[in-house]
């Protein structure tokens, strides 16, 4: 199956922070993207709990667009920690997507 467009055209996108994000942090660069990915889920989990009226901070007008937001960094942080560790995300994709699929839905 060939790559999705969005993802091929993410991927472009993406190259210059790969870019940064190895000149930047050189041997440490998988380590790197690992805390990153792990931040921006944190940060999304924050503000979904506050949009879901579960956190102690009350939602307001902009909560809604600081989850989605964070949601993206979460889809950028990864497709770019993909790239530091040489994974193939759409193959892994497609697999996953299968097993899913498979088990019925999540």
């Amino acid at each position: 199956m060939p790559p999705s467009r969005e993802l091929t055209v993410l991927r472009q996108r993406i190259d210059p922070i790969v870019y940064n994000v190895q000149t930047r942090f050189g041997t440490s660069q998988q380590y790197a993207q690992v805390m990153c990915v792990a931040e921006e889920a944190g940060e999304f989990v924050k503000y979904a709990r506050r949009y879901l009226g579960l956190a102690r901070t009350q939602r307001d007008e902009t909560t809604f667009v600081d989850m989605s937001a964070e949601l993206a960094d979460i889809v950028i942080s990864a497709i770019t920690a993909a790239r530091v560790f040489n994974v193939d995300l759409q193959r892994e994709i497609d697999l996953k997507l299968g097993v899913i699929e498979d088990r019925g839905g999540f």
